[in-house]
């Protein structure tokens, strides 16, 4: 699958000049986590973010709006998110805006964790290269918090949240079961943190605090 780097070859934001002095020597964190829909990015992001301090930019609370508006006017189905027209006219700019709106975050010294799938971003070691050099600029670290969990918690998940975005997978659950890669893991780069998260259980919440826990050991805070 080819993967749009989304401006990642230019300048996103202002590069980080010689009055940036970050609030600790180390640099700002730049968190990623993903993972298929309903394994619980959403409240890891939550639970990250309530420890950290650090700014919470989730993609769907970003763009999910104006994403909405462009597919009923593209496809007549303001859910939709897994047509020909979302894929090709509208999910590459939805991203940008999220990955453009953290790299801005670092730039001005603050940590930021940004929460979306990327299940065609992980697997792109280009993609991931390109990300890390951009960081780098603001000597910012950047870290995977890969989040997994088994078909029937994804499912109990999705339909406890009642999402309309949601109805389509759960309408057809074996369908869409199958094109589930559970084997999917990110590719960082050299001086990339990855973390996979098990939170296979039965409610979003549920083993999140647990993992925490190893999360914020794994990003030296």
């Amino acid at each position: 699958v080819q993967v749009s780097t989304w401006g990642l070859d230019r300048p996103a934001v202002p590069r980080c000049g010689s009055s940036y002095r970050p609030n600790d020597m180390s640099g700002p964190n730049l968190v990623l986590i993903g993972g298929y829909p309903g394994t619980g990015k959403s409240s890891m992001g939550r639970s990250l973010a309530a420890r950290t301090g650090w700014a919470l930019l989730d993609k769907d609370v970003l763009s999910g709006d104006l994403v909405s508006l462009l597919m009923e006017q593209l496809t007549g189905d303001c859910d939709d998110r897994y047509s020909r027209e979302y894929f090709d006219d509208v999910r590459s700019f939805e991203y940008r805006s999220l990955i453009d709106t953290g790299l801005a975050q670092i730039a001005a010294g603050n940590s930021a964790i940004l929460v979306a799938p990327f299940l065609r971003e992980a697997p792109s070691q280009e993609w991931s290269d390109g990300l890390a050099t951009l960081a780098s600029v603001c000597d910012a670290r950047l870290h995977w918090v890969w989040m997994t969990a088994g078909y029937r918690a994804m499912h109990q998940r999705l339909a406890d949240r009642g999402l309309p975005r949601d109805r389509h997978k759960l309408h057809d659950w074996a369908t869409y079961s199958i094109k589930v890669d559970q084997n999917l893991r990110p590719l960082a780069s050299a001086g990339m943190t990855s973390i996979v998260v098990d939170n296979d259980t039965g409610r979003s919440i549920d083993g999140i605090e647990g993992s925490l826990e190893f999360v914020l050991e794994q990003v030296a805070l």
